[in-house]
């Protein structure tokens, strides 16, 4: 079952933007989950599906968004991922990151990331 978040927005609110007040109600709710969410529909204001990320909320707005779930993306290793290591001794690891490759997981890159390829060559440094 997906994660339901449910408000109503208050005067003081943190962000009068949609996206911004819904990452700002979890700590785990990033930006770009908060708007996946809206432009896959699945955020209402009072009651209506809004597709808008920037919908500016106003007091008093009641909204409700299911999130998806998250995958714990903790340890997966993948050898696919290219990192070439420029330096390494027994304190640090240097290593040149291709350009468009994710450093860590992250919404959308979930196996594809440099430390999911540090992982394939380096287990111990989970």
């Amino acid at each position: 079952m997906a994660p339901r978040i449910s408000w109503t927005q208050p005067s003081d609110g943190v962000s009068s933007r949609l996206d911004a007040a819904l990452a700002a109600q979890a700590d785990w709710v990033t930006r770009a989950l908060a708007r996946e969410a809206i432009e896959a529909g699945n955020v209402t204001v009072n009651g209506s599906v809004t597709h808008r990320p920037a919908h500016q909320l106003q007091t008093g707005d009641s909204i409700v968004a299911e999130l998806r779930e998250l995958t714990d993306t903790t340890g997966i290793a993948n050898p696919d991922v290219p990192v070439n290591i420029v330096y390494r001794d027994e304190h640090i690891l240097v290593v040149d990151k291709p350009a468009g490759i994710a450093v860590h997981p992250g919404s959308g890159h979930i196996d594809d990331t440099v430390v999911n390829g540090l992982l394939a060559r380096f287990p111990q440094m989970m």
